[in-house]
């Protein structure tokens, strides 16, 4: 996904357009038409310059063609004259060019209210993201689908990261499942009630801040996924409902909670 901000184009827009001033100095200098100076001509390249990578970014080829096969050959001599008067039409060659692209690019907006969850790695922290490697695409694809307002595929990539949790949590409490399924393959509600079972078991420890601890990390990792299952991942793993901002919101709040819960037991 190209992130970028509208304020570069602008700048270097601006920047782009600012050169005709050092050619009407020029001018004003030299007489008119100008032959621009060495140190001009380079100025007005490195303003190109920046102007084009903005123009790659956001794929303006014919910009960028006209860039490289017409006005770069003017700026560095290959093509004369590099005079004032045909560095101002170039100029205003491009701008109109690019103007004439960008009518035929979409851009999306991303608010400010949720900016800071777009093309975020480490939306759940860098715990979660050390701890489960595996995640963090699918963190950064939920950050990026809410940001986007697609609130419904947000909370899907949620219950993405939620269930490699429940499935590693499953496996550190060594669960075995019915007819030999593997961990992979078992269903939610399998894993779940067998990781209750053997959650449980921690009751079977002596006494004493140990079991204490214990009972509280893994009691409290089901409930956790228990009440995300039941109000999120049922529904939108079988199309029952759309989500809003709030729901998502939501769903991304308490993902984030369980993913840093199990970052301070568990890790791939």
């Amino acid at each position: 996904m190209i992130k970028l901000f509208g304020s570069a184009y602008v700048r270097a827009r601006d920047g782009v357009l600012g050169m005709r001033q050092v050619c009407l100095t020029a001018e004003n200098q030299r007489g008119r038409p100008a032959q621009l100076a060495a140190d001009e001509l380079k100025l007005i390249g490195d303003a190109v310059g920046r102007f084009e990578q903005i123009c790659v970014e956001i794929e303006l080829e014919s910009t960028v063609h006209m860039i490289r096969r017409t006005i770069y050959p003017v700026l560095d001599g290959r093509r004369p004259p590099s005079t004032s008067e045909v560095v101002i039409q170039l100029l205003h060659g491009l701008d109109d060019m690019a103007m004439g692209e960008l009518h035929q690019r979409v851009f999306a907006y991303i608010p400010k209210a949720r900016v800071n969850a777009f093309e975020h790695e480490a939306m759940f922290g860098p715990e979660a993201n050390r701890a489960f490697p595996s995640i963090v695409a699918d963190i950064k694809e939920a950050g990026n689908c809410f940001a986007s307002g697609l609130y419904t595929a947000s909370v899907f990539y949620a219950m993405r990261i939620a269930e490699r949790g429940l499935r590693l949590l499953a496996k550190r409490l060594r669960v075995r499942l019915p007819r030999k399924v593997p961990l992979e393959y078992g269903n939610w509600n399998e894993i779940l009630t067998a990781a209750s079972k053997k959650a449980a078991g921690a009751m079977n420890l002596a006494r004493g801040p140990r079991r204490t601890k214990e009972l509280q990390f893994y009691q409290a990792s089901v409930a956790e996924i228990t009440a995300l299952k039941d109000l999120y991942r049922d529904d939108v793993s079988h199309c029952r409902k759309p989500y809003d901002e709030k729901q998502a919101r939501s769903a991304l709040e308490h993902t984030e909670a369980l993913m840093r819960r199990l970052a301070e037991k568990l890790h791939e």
